[in-house]
């Protein structure tokens, strides 16, 4: 199906001094988390995918140019250490054989390389893991697309990277911007939330230096009793989702988009924000979707966690994991458009005025307080239990709002690919570049192997909510 061709294993050759290296630094606890929860059948790494303009590409010239320009990224050269029952000795540093050619893999997609074999592709390439014992990213450069376009796909640990971050090293493999243009890039990023590999797996009875973490960590208790609290009391147990799902490496990915003008226009009559709309419109695909596969609609409301950025704008640079989230009502069971956007505008305004550290969805906050050594204990077993606190994640990561190019061609679309949490069917990425909304559907290929419907579905919706919109408007003009 594929034609593929990777750049091999190179020795490295890093002529850095000494002092240019990056120091070791420990891992937050709340990357240590992430790291903890991913396991073979949830390697939870999240991804973008650039589609550029037509060009006639030298893949092995691009690939060059995009190893040089990750080997300035120190971010990129790092990895993450740490032995099985000291974590709290775990820390990023320096990989000493690190090679960014070896990070690089080429592809060809054959004839005619529409975009059923290019989601074929993404959806392979994207399900791989990575590998956790040197820096954990990888770079994919396809060619072969309909039209004489090419894409990269970007695949970046989550304790590696947030969206915020994530968003810096993309903008560092890309054509430089203006230095206003990046720092403003820098502020508008956000972050998705997921959840990672088990790293500690070595079994053995617990020693006393795990006690004396819990000691330590109950002596904090007070400090994170507030949000604890509050995740628990706003949690909706449920005890059956139809967007449940019994997890497996395979996966299907599709992307697709919707105008940004028209997006605009329904924010002008009704209020509220792009990103709410785009909510209301994945509410009114799944009821579609849903419908379609005879499930009862009757008062059925899903859950989506809608992950935020938690840092302060002077902390913009800090490259470790900081999110909280919000847990919004789908309310899937409402058969009219612009009532499932109202509903939608007023659970998203009763978490935006309660704070990040109030709700089910603040339970990031609770991972980023418990001491490290807990983690390998705590962690694996609570990401079983993400199915019950939401339904499914729908994450929105802010890029900037100017142009973006690699090696003088233009980029024209941009998908980000959201990891799928332990016991979910799916999960939904959702990025605004220039005149287009660009929607990223990574899916369980067992439990989503209708996903052409849920695609169909996306702009059946978006009409729908837009002919309800512009009736609206008509009618009030009367």
């Amino acid at each position: 199906m594929r034609c593929t061709r990777s750049v091999g294993y190179k020795e490295s050759t890093d002529r850095r001094r000494p002092e240019d290296r990056m120091p070791t630094e420990p891992l937050s606890p709340l990357d240590l988390a992430f790291l903890s929860l991913e396991s073979e059948t949830t390697p939870m790494h999240m991804a973008a995918v650039a589609v550029f303009a037509p060009r006639d590409v030298d893949d092995q010239d691009l690939a060059g140019l995009l190893a040089e320009r990750a080997e300035q990224i120190p971010q990129l050269r790092t990895r993450a250490r740490a032995a099985t029952w000291t974590p709290t000795q775990a820390h990023w540093e320096d990989d000493p054989h690190f090679c960014a050619d070896n990070h690089i893999h080429r592809h060809h997609l054959p004839a005619p390389g529409g975009r059923a074999e290019f989601a074929d592709i993404v959806g392979h390439l994207g399900a791989e893991p990575l590998d956790l014992a040197a820096p954990a990213w990888e770079l994919h450069l396809i060619t072969g697309l309909e039209g004489g376009r090419f894409a990269l796909l970007v695949k970046l640990h989550h304790a590696l990277a947030d969206g915020a971050t994530g968003v810096r090293i993309g903008l560092g493999l890309l054509d430089p911007l203006p230095r206003r243009q990046r720092r403003s890039a820098d502020e508008a990023a956000t972050a998705d939330e997921s959840f990672l590999r088990q790293l500690f797996t070595s079994p053995g009875l617990i020693p006393r230096s795990v006690l004396h973490a819990a000691q330590t960590t109950v002596s904090a208790v007070g400090e994170t009793a507030g949000i604890v609290g509050s995740v628990l009391g706003n949690a909706r147990f449920r005890s059956a989702t139809p967007l449940a799902a019994t997890d497996t490496p395979s996966r299907r990915v599709a992307m697709l988009g919707l105008p940004m003008r028209e997006v605009r226009a329904i924010r002008a009559r009704h209020g509220g924000t792009c990103n709410e709309i785009v909510i209301a419109v994945i509410t009114g695909a799944f009821r579609h979707w849903l419908g379609s596969r005879g499930h009862s609609l009757d008062a059925l409301d899903l859950t989506a966690l809608i992950p935020v950025d938690h840092r302060a704008r002077s902390q913009t640079t800090d490259s470790s994991n900081q999110l909280s989230g919000y847990l919004c009502e789908l309310p899937v069971g409402e058969d009219d458009p612009l009532r499932r956007l109202h509903a939608i505008r007023t659970s998203m305004a009763e978490n935006k005025a309660a704070g990040p550290q109030c709700g089910a969805g603040a339970f990031p906050l609770v991972a980023n307080r418990t001491h490290p050594l807990l983690h390998r204990v705590i962690t694996p077993v609570a990401g079983q239990f993400a199915s019950l606190l939401f339904d499914t994640m729908i994450t929105h990561v802010p890029v900037p709002k100017v142009p973006l190019a690699l090696a003088g061609t233009d980029l024209l679309e941009l998908y980000p690919l959201a990891p799928i949490p332990s016991g979910h069917a799916l999960s939904i990425g959702v990025i605004q570049y220039r005149d287009t909304i660009h929607i990223g559907l990574n899916c369980n290929r067992t439990a989503v192997p209708d996903i052409e419907k849920l695609t169909d579905a996306v702009p059946a919706a978006f009409d729908e909510l837009h002919d309800a919109a512009t009736d609206a408007a008509l009618a009030a003009l009367r």
